[in-house]
């Protein structure tokens, strides 16, 4: 039986993704037999079309001097960008190679690593695949 802290943490896990959410396409995938081949659609899990999740991708501004001319900035990514998603929402769970769209862009990424965290909440670690592709 889960903990008061487990279930409060699930329902404000759900709560925060219905604020800070977005809607994503879910493309389940699997790992070719032959390494020369693409990953293709995985048959044993369903495809989701709307999923509510927490989209992060981190950036920070740095300032550099360029020949005693004014500091211009320039935007560069420290990480990948990471998908937080509620365990509930994704019952089949989501594996490397797994594919997201984000709706709002059309930007296609692609699982590089999952992280649980105990507390209702998967990590999902991404690489930007592309706009609206699955090959």
């Amino acid at each position: 039986m889960p903990s008061n802290y487990q279930m409060a943490m699930e329902r404000a896990n759900i709560e925060l993704a219905g604020v800070f959410g977005e809607e994503f396409a879910f493309f389940p995938m699997v790992r070719p037999s032959n390494v020369n081949k693409r990953p293709g659609p995985d048959p044993d899990r369903l495809t989701i079309d709307a999923l509510c999740a927490v989209f992060d991708l981190p950036s920070e501004s740095s300032k550099a001097d360029m020949r005693g001319e004014k500091y211009s900035t320039a935007d560069y990514n420290q990480r990948n960008p990471e998908l937080h998603i509620n365990v509930c929402d994704v019952p089949q769970g989501v594996k490397e190679l797994d594919r997201f769209t984000r709706a709002s862009t059309g930007e296609t990424y692609e699982v590089t690593s999952v992280k649980p965290d105990g507390l209702g909440v998967v990590h999902v670690c991404l690489v930007q695949r592309g706009l609206d592709t699955l090959s």
